[in-house]
């Protein structure tokens, strides 16, 4: 339990990294306007996770042990290849990461 409250730890912070470089660059270029809009973006998206959440933890409630067990095993080896591709994307974006952000919010 342990491992997985460090991996949601470090997750909520990188989300607040990225939160905190869009609303220092929303203000710093007048568009405090957009700043209520990006608030409304992160609860819909923290309802999504935690509406996707529930139908993980309570969806295979019925389900027999053996169907359990390959749906925790596969959504495992899931993960272990998200965050794998999210270290080597971090490593090669990390640099522009700060330019991309504010070249996309511009846009939008």
């Amino acid at each position: 339990m342990f491992q997985t409250f460090l991996i949601g730890l470090r997750e909520g912070l990188e989300a607040a990294l990225i939160v905190a470089i869009l609303i220092g660059y929303l203000k710093r270029t007048g568009q405090r306007y957009a700043v209520r809009r990006l608030w409304i973006g992160i609860a819909v998206a923290i309802a999504i996770s935690l509406a996707f959440g529930a139908l993980l933890t309570f969806g295979p409630s019925t389900l027999t042990f053996e169907a359990q067990e390959i749906i925790g095993g596969t959504l495992s080896i899931v993960a272990v290849g998200f965050v794998t591709w999210m270290i080597f994307w971090m490593a090669s974006a990390s640099r522009g990461l700060k330019r991309e952000l504010e070249s996309r919010a511009d846009v939008a």
